[in-house]
């Protein structure tokens, strides 16, 4: 071959060499830049499913508190509205003691016991639950026609029966808020204990008859009653009223991971 030849052979691939490396390299730039983009892309759709996963997860539990929390306050209005039926029914009773229903003669109230025929007297008995022998003393003075001592016996007799049926009444209002504890706060458990303390020191001063013909001190009690009960319900409609429903908006948006973040910036 000859030097001009090969001068000129030497001068084409040295050209080429100069512009197919820069089209190469520019080639491989090019790929790398196109796989790097596609492995962010990927990640950042990992990332961002994960995100939608655990956004999800956090709605779901969400949605479970607020079922809980609507069941929860559903279920105390209800043990509340209850168990304060239950123990105006045990105050009425107590009222009802305190008066000392049935003064013999019938002015305290209750039944005018000397106006009883002896089936009066058994029907009176079967529906307040007295047995036969614990009246057998009054039976007795009806039989033998002693009416003033059947009325006084009787008389007494229903005014124990009354106190008896009150603690029952206020018994039952207790149990069912020991077996729904779970439901009442502080404040409404310390309105309960004044009232039962209350109802303790009065059914105390019945069984003992003091004061019970007196009627300032009668006034007094029911007062006192009353109060008690006013202060259940006040705090029974505290608790409620200061209740608050969860709003009804999702979470927010968990923040973005580290790994999140440095791959958006590489971007």
């Amino acid at each position: 071959m000859r030097p001009e030849t090969l001068q000129i052979a030497l001068l084409v691939a040295s050209g080429a060499v100069i512009v197919l490396v820069p089209l190469l390299l520019l080639l491989v730039a090019a790929r790398i830049r196109t796989t790097a983009k596609e492995s962010t892309d990927s990640a950042l759709a990992d990332l961002a499913r994960q995100q939608q996963q655990t956004l999800a997860a956090l709605q779901a539990e969400h949605a479970q508190m607020r079922r809980e929390f609507g069941f929860l306050t559903q279920k105390r209005h209800e043990v509340y509205a209850r168990l304060y039926a239950r123990y105006c029914r045990a105050v009425r009773a107590f009222g009802a003691a305190l008066d000392g229903t049935g003064g013999g003669g019938g002015g305290g109230g209750g039944p005018d016991f000397k106006k009883f025929s002896r089936d009066d007297l058994f029907r009176y008995l079967k529906s307040r639950n007295i047995r036969d022998r614990d009246a057998a003393d009054a039976i007795a003075a009806l039989d033998r026609g002693d009416l003033f001592a059947m009325a006084h016996l009787m008389s007494r007799m229903h005014s124990r029966v009354a106190l008896r049926d009150a603690n029952r009444a206020f018994e039952r209002a207790a149990y069912f808020g020991e077996i729904n504890e779970l439901y009442l706060s502080n404040p409404v458990r310390d309105a309960i204990d004044g009232l039962r303390r209350n109802v303790e020191t009065l059914s105390a001063s019945l069984r003992s008859d003091d004061g019970r013909g007196d009627a300032a001190a009668q006034l007094a009690k029911r007062q006192e009653l009353a109060s008690a009960v006013t202060g259940v319900l006040q705090a029974m409609r505290n608790e409620l009223g200061d209740g608050r429903v969860i709003p009804a908006r999702p979470p927010l948006p968990a923040p973005a991971s580290e790994d999140y973040r440095q791959i958006r910036s590489k971007s």
